[in-house]
Order: C-alpha cells, then structure tokens, then sequence
C-alpha cells in the first residue's frame, strides 16, 4: 500500500532504530500494523498480539533487510550493508482498509484485523487490544475497500494505549 500516514498529531516510536529487533525471517510493507513479538518487530497475525502494538510501519523490509527504494529493483544487495531500519510509529493518522460491512464512528476504538495487516475492524477479537481511534467521517456500512483514517496507538510498554 505505501505510505498511509495523513497527518501527524504528536509521532512518537518505542523503537526509533529496529535494525537490531529483525532477523531474516521478518519481512513487512510500509503501512503495516506492527507489534512487537518474539523480541522482533514484526507483523500482527493474531489477536493477541495486538498487546504488544507498536504502530505503524515507515519503511518496508524484506528478510530483515531494508528494501530499496525503487521498484523493479533487487532488494537490498547480500554484498551491501544493509540500512537503519527506522521502527514504526504512532501518534499519527493513517488511512486502512476498513473491514466491509462494519460501522464506524468518530472516536470508536479499532482493532488490527489480522488477516491483512492494513486493514482495521471495530470487531474486538479474543485477546485484541486496540490499535488506535478512529478519527474519519462515521461510515454506517464500509464498502469492500473503503478506507478510513485512524489515529494510531501503541500498546508498549504500559498494556494501555497510547497516542
């Protein structure tokens, strides 16, 4: 999806450098949801680990790599010294897909809808912790793909959301 960040309001990170909490097996797109996991940054893919949001990714890594900047090219050459991966970030507003069929509303806490890792719900999952607050015109049914924009949090390292 690229860059989704709309507007910032106060960003913040709890990792402003991740270089060191990625390994060869993490690979995420820039606007993914990220949480923290196994001692790595990484992609939420259960509800239960939306306890440990960390915001929003700002780059994009592949195999624990930070990818180039061009499409089209290799990623990040094996004989290059790979990049500073910059952490995720929150206190910012971002644009996700939001779940079709749901209803949101100004100031509704969201949850990361784990089968894709841009896209929000209102649906508190099992062990769900919220994401962040949704801040866009209230939708009364989302269309498939719509998006809506949501002030994001994190949940490290107090369990409460912070914005």
């Amino acid at each position: 999806m690229g860059n989704n960040i709309t507007r910032e309001v106060a960003r913040k990170s709890v990792f402003p450098d991740a270089t060191d909490l990625t390994s060869a097996a993490v690979s995420y797109d820039q606007g993914d949801l990220l949480c923290l996991k196994a001692g790595l940054v990484q992609r939420s893919t259960a509800d239960a680990d939306t306890a440990n949001a960390l915001g929003v990714a700002v780059v994009k890594v592949v195999d624990g790599k930070l990818a180039g900047p061009y499409d089209g090219l290799t990623d990040v050459d094996a004989a290059q010294a790979s990049g500073r991966i910059t952490g995720p970030v929150y206190g910012v507003v971002c644009k996700f897909t939001l779940t079709t069929s749901d209803a949101f509303n100004p100031g509704d806490a969201v949850y990361h809808d784990v089968s894709d890792p841009q896209t929000v719900t209102i649906t508190q999952g099992a062990g769900a912790e919220s994401v962040g607050v949704f801040v866009g015109p209230a939708v009364a049914s989302a269309a498939a793909g719509e998006q809506g924009e949501v002030h994001v949090g994190s949940q490290v390292p107090s369990g409460v959301l912070s914005l």
